[in-house]
């Protein structure tokens, strides 16, 4: 299977993406989705990505960032080659700033697809938690705006939902995935297989949906690169274990 990583993972090396990038590919990534550009551009980002066998799958940007600069948004995505736009997080505590953004996901989203591209909503644990007004704020985004999700596995799991469950009630408005590992006691992440999520249930499920897989490792202990290591060493030995039961 193929697999990618979002970029936040190795935030530690986003200034030597050069170097990233190599070890990525040595890992077998084979695409990645960006969390910052590590002050490059457009065009220098596709080449780099163009050199180690790679490609751009989505990127994580800010909500107000799109309101306040959508025109030039369009143009970088487009010499990079990416079409999803996913909003990684927005402050959703109380209804003035949930329905800002459902106002800002209702303006823009219609012009991205007129410009080819598509829009997601990227979640934590906090969208299926009443707000301090009482809404839900997925409930809201999903009936109220048209946005797709990228789901992360899981914060879905903190939430204390079932995401394998989730995925497939929601696939119609899926398109990306998250896969992620974490701890329940307390609010971290760890690489897939050393935390309490369902990690091979959602991976299976994922695949299964025909949703492509976004690895996203959080804690960069010792450090991004290795963790990125451990995510695929895991998905590695899944795919060997599936691939020795069907021989």
């Amino acid at each position: 299977m193929e697999y990618g990583l979002q970029l936040y993972s190795v935030r530690d090396y986003l200034t030597d993406l050069d170097y990233c990038f190599s070890r990525l590919n040595e890992f077998k990534y084979k695409f990645v989705e960006f969390a910052g550009y590590g002050g490059r551009t457009a065009e220098e980002l596709k080449s780099l990505l163009e050199k180690w066998d790679m490609t751009v799958i989505g990127a994580h940007v800010d909500a107000n960032d799109i309101a306040a600069d959508f025109d030039n948004i369009v143009k970088f995505h487009k010499a990079l080659g990416n079409t999803n736009i996913v909003i990684p997080a927005y402050h959703i505590h109380n209804n003035e700033y949930l329905y800002k953004l459902v106002d800002i996901i209702n303006e823009y989203q219609p012009k991205f697809e007129a410009e080819g591209m598509k829009l997601h909503f990227h979640n934590h644990e906090n969208e299926f938690k009443p707000n301090k007004d009482g809404s839900i704020p997925f409930e809201v985004l999903k009936n109220e705006t048209k946005v797709l999700f990228e789901v992360d596995t899981f914060w879905v799991f903190y939430a204390g939902l079932d995401p394998v469950e989730f995925l497939k009630e929601n696939r119609d408005r899926i398109e990306l995935v998250h896969i992620k590992d974490g701890l329940l006691d307390r609010r971290e992440g760890r690489p897939l297989g050393e935390g309490k999520a369902p990690v091979k249930d959602c991976v299976n499920a994922a695949l299964e949906l025909g949703l492509p897989l976004i690895v996203e490792s959080e804690e960069t202990i010792p450090n991004g690169i290795m963790e990125a290591k451990k995510c695929y060493k895991f998905l590695h030995k899944m795919d060997e274990e599936k691939e020795a039961v069907n021989a």
